[in-house]
Parts: C-alpha cells; structure tokens; sequence
C-alpha cells in the first residue's frame, strides 16, 4: 500500500518468498498464489531458498494445491487484457494497486485498513493470511459484485465476516464497472500451437450502475499496435448504451442484467443476442474492425 501512495505504477513481490527453507506449508502456499495474482507483477519462485533449499513445484504437493495452482495462473493469464490496459494507462487511472483510502479519501474506516485494496478500475481484493481462512472483509460505499458469481451483490459501508474456502479469495467489483477477460497474449499453450492465429477473441464484462451512471474504460489493444481505444457505459432508464474504438480483436459482450431485453442494436440494426436468465447476462458478439454502437432496449 505504501508504494501505491509513492506513486509505483506497477508493483509485486515474488510469490514463495527467498527466505527459509524453500518448501513451504501448503495452506500458505495456496493463500500466497492467490493473492500474487492480482499484483501487478505476478512471478512465482518455485526453487528453494536462494537456490539452496527444496524446490516447490505443484507435482510435489496434493492435487488440491496443483488444482489451485493451475486455475490462478488461467485466471492471470485471462485477466491480462484488464491488467495490462490498466498498468498501461495509470498516467489517467492511478496506480494499479490502490489503497482504500485512496478512492475513498472521506471513508474514516478506510484509513485503518492495510490488508486490502482496490485492483485497477473496480476489483477489491481481500487476500487471506491466516490458517484458519476467516476473516473481515471491508466494503466501502456503494454496490459491490461478488466477482465469482455475479448475481451477489453486497450493498456498503459494511464489514463482513466470512470464512473463505481454501479454493478461493474474497474479491468483489464495483457496480458501473468495464473489465475484459481474453487469452491472447504468450504464454498460452493455445498461441503456442498456433490455435488462435486470427482468431482471439476478448469479452468485455459490463456491470451497470445506476440510472444515469456512467463509466468509461481505456483499453490498450494489443493487436493495433498498443492504441488506447475509449470504451463508454451508460444507464438509462429503460436502455443500456455502450460504445468503442474500433477493436482489431474479436469480442463478445457479455452485460449484466435482470431481465431480458426487448431488442439489442448494434450500430443501429438488430443483432443477434443470447440473455441467461440464471446468470443475469446478456451476451452479444462482435467482429473486429467494426463501428461499436450497442444498444440494450428494454421496451419496445
């Protein structure tokens, strides 16, 4: 928290440490990947203790931790297009792990908290440090999505108890959020063999506000030469908006929302669309190089 405060665009530790004996107890082996992965920077040192100590790779522990081990690095390597876009453009959005009291400089509550932060534009992420994987979890002002199920919604200022499953960390995003998930950039086995050549795709993950909200996100497109394209939201009261840069990568939208539209416009015509009434999303695809002008009506 502190480099945040001095300013650090970009910051991470080496997950697994350099100290002690090289392997470590599994349970704080699990809680460290977990939260490395939503550092900026996101190494893990799998050999021992300066080199000296007993290596750690997965296969050397449960299959539980191999299975954890194996779904945080494919969450990283999905949300690089947010962390990379974010990290890219903190000259606008601020550096990329902020403290609470950062955004939220009138919340007293706030400046007595060290052990979470807000993760680029709308993730607080709330690691677990102790074994007994039980802890107080703040929410500042506002709605707050359960980013594993996206039907959760907490409302704040609240703290909540919680215990935590050892297969997860609690991270919640702010309502009148933009992120995007995608596997396109190396070090996906799938880029590798030469499976996704002129097929990547992203998907934008829009979590409305309320009525009249609106929020914008800088996307770095990485197939158009790093350009910033300027992604907008809007809340209306009975139509969503959104709209973007030309994208020279595939996407899919995928929108939250209650109810089934009446109709989805993109750039003004009718497009096909899926709604998932369980998921409370409405999901639409777009190919790359085209005018983004999407419209989510809800009466006719």
């Amino acid at each position: 928290m502190r480099t945040g405060f001095m300013g650090f665009p970009v910051w991470g530790a080496d997950t697994g440490g350099y100290l002690g004996t090289g392997r470590i107890d599994e349970t704080l082996y699990i809680r460290w990947l977990q939260w490395g992965a939503w550092n900026g920077m996101f190494e893990i040192k799998i050999d021992g203790s300066g080199g000296s100590g007993e290596d750690r790779p997965p296969w050397k522990y449960t299959e539980r931790l191999q299975n954890v081990f194996r779904e945080v690095c494919e969450q990283r390597m999905a949300l690089l297009p947010t962390i990379y876009s974010c990290a890219n453009t903190s000259y606008v959005n601020g550096v990329l792990m902020k403290p609470l009291n950062y955004l939220y400089p009138h919340d007293e509550n706030a400046y007595q908290i060290w052990d979470e932060y807000i993760f680029g534009n709308g993730f607080l992420v709330a690691p677990v440090f102790t074994p007994d994987n039980v802890r107080e979890i703040y929410l500042p002002d506002g709605k707050w999505i359960d980013f594993y199920d996206h039907t959760k919604t907490v409302t704040g200022p609240v703290t909540l108890l919680q215990t935590v499953p050892l297969e997860t960390i609690p991270v919640f995003i702010k309502e009148n959020s933009i992120y995007i998930t995608g596997q396109i950039f190396q070090g996906n086995s799938k880029i590798w063999e030469g499976e996704l050549d002129g097929n990547e795709m992203i998907t934008i993950h829009i979590l409305p506000g309320n009525i009249n909200d609106q929020t914008t996100f800088r996307f770095v497109d990485s197939f158009d030469n790093d350009k910033e394209k300027i992604m907008h939201f809007t809340r209306k009261s009975d139509q969503m908006i959104f709209s973007s840069d030309r994208l020279m990568v595939q996407s899919t939208i995928e929108l939250k929302c209650t109810s089934r539209p009446a109709k989805v416009l993109l750039n003004g015509e009718n497009t096909a669309y899926e709604y998932n009434d369980s998921l409370q999303i409405v999901k639409t695809n777009i190919g790359k190089n085209r005018e983004i002008n999407l419209e989510i009506i809800f009466s006719d």
